[in-house]
């Protein structure tokens, strides 16, 4: 991804209620056929991070560390480290997340180090709530998602197992993917 791309990204929607077109045009600009789940590993590599799985206190996902001083361990400034206790699926939306943080809350032009938690238990700071509705439109765009669950819907299948094969389309968990399918107003078609 140029660093064009996440400039654009970074100064045109900047609003959580944008985050959807902010996701969509981050996707458009990294290599993803639109066939399965979305490439975060790879997404994050492409932008300088390297990540990391460590054990972490259980109220933690994870946690970004942006610093020079870091180049000698890890042959990058840019680090991911996700809690290797969470779920596949929650692990991915750690790296969504705090690629968030990346593009919204590091100032490049003033900070030389930046840290950012990704703590469970915080859900009311505005930060961390965009960088949520970040990862959650990253992960299941709008427009593939819709048209997705609208063809499983079109071919009869029931709420549990559109959910169920939803999951398996975006590699996500079914909690995250019953909580998007309804807030896309797409149960009420069901």
């Amino acid at each position: 991804m140029s660093r064009n791309a996440i400039n654009v990204v970074r100064e045109s929607y900047k609003d959580i209620d944008d985050m959807d077109k902010a996701a969509a045009y981050f996707l458009d600009h990294v290599a993803w056929d639109r066939l399965g789940p979305v490439p975060i590993v790879t997404i994050a590599q492409s932008i300088g991070f390297k990540l990391f799985m460590h054990e972490l206190e259980n109220n933690v996902s994870g946690f970004l560390l942006i610093s020079p001083d870091i180049r000698e361990y890890f042959e990058t400034d840019r680090i991911i480290v996700v809690n290797q206790n969470d779920s596949a699926e929650q692990r991915k939306f750690t790296v969504a997340h705090e690629i968030a943080h990346f593009l919204y809350d590091f100032d490049e032009d003033k900070e030389i180090v930046f840290f950012s938690s990704f703590d469970k238990d915080n859900r009311t700071d505005q930060k961390e709530e965009r960088a949520n509705t970040f990862a959650r439109d990253l992960l299941m765009p709008k427009d593939a998602f819709c048209k997705a669950a609208r063809t499983l819907s079109e071919e009869g299948l029931k709420y549990y197992e559109i959910v169920s094969k939803l999951c398996d389309m975006f590699g996500i968990s079914s909690n995250a993917i019953a909580a998007r399918y309804r807030e896309l107003g797409l149960a009420e078609s069901n």
